[in-house]
């Protein structure tokens, strides 16, 4: 939200701001497009607890 509503709008209430739309979007869409792919695996390190288990999102 302060990445989106740090320029070029004024706060409301709590979460609530006003501005030029498109700014919201530009600003939105360079937020999210420096995001981490969510559908991304992390490799474990063999010192994880982790590591070789059943928890081990890599062997399942």
């Amino acid at each position: 939200m302060d990445s989106i509503a740090k320029e070029g709008c004024k706060l409301v209430l709590n979460e609530v701001f006003e501005g030029d739309i498109n700014g919201f979007i530009e600003r939105g869409e360079k937020f999210f497009a420096v995001m981490p792919n969510p559908d991304s695996e992390r490799e474990l390190s063999e010192h994880s607890p982790l590591f070789g288990s059943d928890d081990d999102p890599a062997t399942t």
